[in-house]
């Protein structure tokens, strides 16, 4: 249709079609050259101002050179008009109206004043335009919509015309001109100009989607994201692949390029050809990885095939980020769940997932099943951190002598088995027996380290679980003979220290002849008389394990309502109470601190409930304290301490006892070796 219109106008011989033609084409193109230049830095202000006075010029010059029908002079400068604010703006637009104005009032064209309303139509009719035209979609309407625009500007335009005489006897021309030409030419110029708004917008959009879809991906500053075709040319990425790409590879990434051909790495490079050509065959799919080319770098890539409209494949995106952190905190929780904090040995989760394992093979296999004697006993009298102490240290010599041969799991507090393989069983006792003999030589707290071990090993008919069985079964029978030794051991130590911890300056020769003294005035036996000397020597045990200095702190004035001395007690009467040879008197010494009248702990035993023994030694030391100091007596007299103690008389010392013991001092008076 444009095509007809053009041949038709280019047939015409009329000099004053020919001249408004020629003005006409003259204004489109140097619109088209402006845009090309101009559509990409239009927001600018001074580039605005700048075209809309080369506009300007432009219709000053098609003003001052009009074509005439008769004298009356016409152009096409409403036209011009209308493609200043319709095609490039209102900075344009009002640039050249305020030109036109000015050019208009000194021409002054007959009726200068009525020639004003086409220009305020031509400039006012774009802007109502643009804002439907923009928005219809279909071309047939579009095309209405322009030639009414134009219709409507040469109405007001023939309006003015009509004023003058010589456009009236030239009627048929004008009307040609106005209702023909002008609203063929204001079609025309619509439609170039709203293709080149359509395109500009197009591309307006292109570029803002290209700079969201850049931003996008780059926003995530830890994470590569790169798209690649199906011969690995990239197609866009980050800036963040493109940092890490120079930064681990010495590459440089850029559209075209080979992404396979920027990494050296053989093994890195043949990862990424495996996984690429695996999401082009149209697999999505993500992967950890651990870097080749970086020990101890991991990263998680994920795999998206790229489709286009016929849905075939054209390439793939890559989205990858490092997770050598979380790598690191996983591979600590496992670290950790499988191993003890303590002594960094298996723990008893591992040792049940590797035992459940190991029975499904074949093969001799020897456990060793060890246990740590005393361990609660030096928890109680020396604290945990002498406990943890004793676990780490048998822990090390067991690890030292099993860990290169075998598995070695602290399955329990005071448990450690070992699991070994292809080592004879005579060899693997051999090797306990040596960590025995070690270990025998450490101490902790002065007390020395001892361990039962019990080893088996699987045969025809006895399986690994059995096996286990088979070696605790062995480390029990190595028990008893090792923890009634220990103990006495430990308590003989405890006796020891007590010369130096106990808390009364007592000489137990002194207190050891009164207690025979009063014993035989009770008619003990010989084995009673043996059993009240020992409680006795044991009165002051449980002083080793608090501190001195931190149990005198916590003590009243008498010392007996201390608060930590029940600590003491249950501690030492737990320690007693294991051993053969002192359980028949643990119950002697933790009642020592027992008053008559129910008032000590730590039962609140009253009268005749205390044990006999227990009121003979509280007595004996009472007196002691008075009478005796170190190596020489006080300034007091036996009489003068019998005294006070029967001030207190059935409230913490028993009556009937006192009464003995006091006949037994008044008629037999002790002398000093």
């Amino acid at each position: 249709m444009i095509t007809s219109i053009l041949e038709f106008f280019s047939n015409i011989q009329n000099p004053i079609i020919e001249k408004l033609l020629i003005q006409f084409f003259v204004a489109q193109a140097l619109a088209h050259l402006l845009n090309a230049y101009y559509k990409h830095i239009k927001r600018i202000f001074i580039y605005k101002a700048l075209v809309g006075i080369i506009l300007a010029v432009t219709q000053v010059l098609i003003m001052l050179l009009p074509a005439k029908i008769g004298s009356v002079p016409i152009d096409i400068s409403t036209i011009l008009l209308l493609l200043s604010f319709g095609f490039f703006g209102y900075t344009q637009g009002f640039i050249v109206l305020g030109v036109t104005l000015v050019t208009h009032f000194l021409i002054g064209p007959p009726h200068m004043w009525f020639g004003l309303i086409p220009y305020a139509v031509a400039s006012i009719l774009p802007s109502l335009l643009k804002q439907y035209v923009m928005d219809v979609r279909k071309k047939n309407i579009r095309g209405a919509l322009f030639v009414i625009g134009g219709f409507i500007n040469s109405i007001f335009l023939m309006a003015v015309l009509l004023l003058n005489v010589e456009v009236r006897q030239n009627i048929w021309e004008t009307l040609f001109i106005l209702f023909i030409m002008f609203p063929a030419i204001t079609y025309l110029n619509a439609i170039v100009m709203y293709d080149q708004r359509l395109q500009v917008y197009t591309l307006e959009k292109l570029a803002e989607t290209e700079a969201l879809q850049r931003a996008s991906i780059n926003a995530p500053h830890e994470m590569e994201i790169f798209v690649i075709d199906r011969d690995f040319n990239y197609l866009s990425f980050n800036d963040f692949h493109a940092k890490n790409l120079n930064r681990f590879f010495n590459g440089t990434a850029r559209v075209g390029g080979n992404f396979l051909n920027e990494i050296p790495n053989t093994k890195v490079r043949a990862r990424l050809e495996k996984m690429l050509a695996r999401a082009l065959t149209g697999e999505k799919f993500d992967v950890e990885v651990r870097l080749e080319s970086i020990p101890g770098k991991y990263l998680h890539d994920f795999y998206a095939p790229i489709y286009n409209d016929q849905q075939e494949i054209i390439g793939v995106t890559v989205f990858s980020y490092e997770i050598t952190e979380r790598k690191k905190r996983e591979e600590n929780i496992t670290y950790l769940s499988y191993h003890d904090k303590l002594t960094n040995l298996y723990n008893r989760r591992y040792f049940d997932d590797y035992v459940e394992n190991m029975s499904k093979t074949s093969g001799d296999i020897v456990v060793v099943y060890a246990d740590i004697n005393g361990l609660k006993i030096i928890n109680d009298m020396f604290s945990h951190n002498a406990g943890d102490e004793l676990i780490i240290t048998v822990s090390q010599h067991i690890k030292e002598a099993f860990s290169r041969i075998g598995v070695v799991c602290r399955t329990g507090g005071d448990e450690i088995i070992s699991v070994i393989e292809k080592t004879s069983l005579a060899d693997v006792k051999k090797m306990a027996d040596n960590i025995k003999e070690k270990l025998l030589t450490k101490k902790i707290q002065g007390i020395e380290i001892s361990v039962s071990f019990g080893v088996a090993a699987t045969n025809a008919k006895r399986g690994l679980a059995e096996t286990i069985v088979a070696a605790e079964d062995l480390m029990y029978k190595d028990k008893l003979d090792d923890i009634l030794r220990h103990r006495s051991n430990i308590i003989n130590i405890l006796l020891d220290q007590t010369q130096v911890l106990k808390l009364d300056p007592i000489d137990d020769d002194f207190l050891l002849g009164l207690a025979r003294k009063l014993g035989k005035a009770l008619a003990l036996s010989s084995g009673e008389l043996h059993h009240l000397a020992e409680a006795v020597r044991l009165r002051d045990i449980s002083s080793v394990t608090i501190p001195e200095a931190q149990f005198l702190s916590s003590c009243t004035r008498d010392k007996e309502t201390c608060i930590l001395i029940r600590r003491r007690l249950e501690i030492a009467y737990r320690m007693l109470i294991s051993t053969e040879e002192y359980s028949v008197i643990a119950n002697d010494v933790i009642s020592m601190h027992e008053n008559y009248d129910g008032s000590g702990f730590p039962r609140s035993l009253k009268g005749a409930e205390i044990p006999l023994k227990s009121r003979i030694v509280k007595i004996l030391c009472a007196y002691g304290l008075l009478m005796y100091q170190g190596d020489r007596f006080k300034s007091m007299s036996p009489k003068e301490a019998l005294s006070i103690l029967k001030e207190k008389s059935g409230v913490l010392y028993d009556p009937h006892l006192l009464t003995i013991f006091a006949e037994v001092i008044n008629g037999h008076p002790l002398k000093i070796k």
